[in-house]
């Protein structure tokens, strides 16, 4: 079938269904984004807890770092405050 033999009908029904996968997918994309920074931040406090517990417990910073898989400088600027 070609776009000529397509029927009003057709068109409404194709328009509509694209403009339905391009609302789902920015549906999609800002349900993913809100997804991301929830879990940035739970995972953004879990190692700050994490590095202050270990510094509690006498680590050096280096050793935080390779624990937590972080860089020495990243370890600093938690503990700097």
């Amino acid at each position: 079938m070609t776009v000529a033999q397509f029927s009003r009908e057709d068109m409404l029904r194709y328009q509509g269904r694209e403009e339905g996968l391009e609302e789902g997918l920015e549906r999609g994309l800002e349900r993913g984004r809100e997804e991301g920074l929830e879990r940035g931040r739970e995972e953004g406090i879990r190692l700050v807890k994490s590095v202050y517990r270990l510094d509690a417990q006498g680590y050096a910073v280096s050793d935080i770092a390779t624990e937590l898989q972080m860089s020495v400088e990243e370890v600093k600027r938690i503990l700097e405050d």
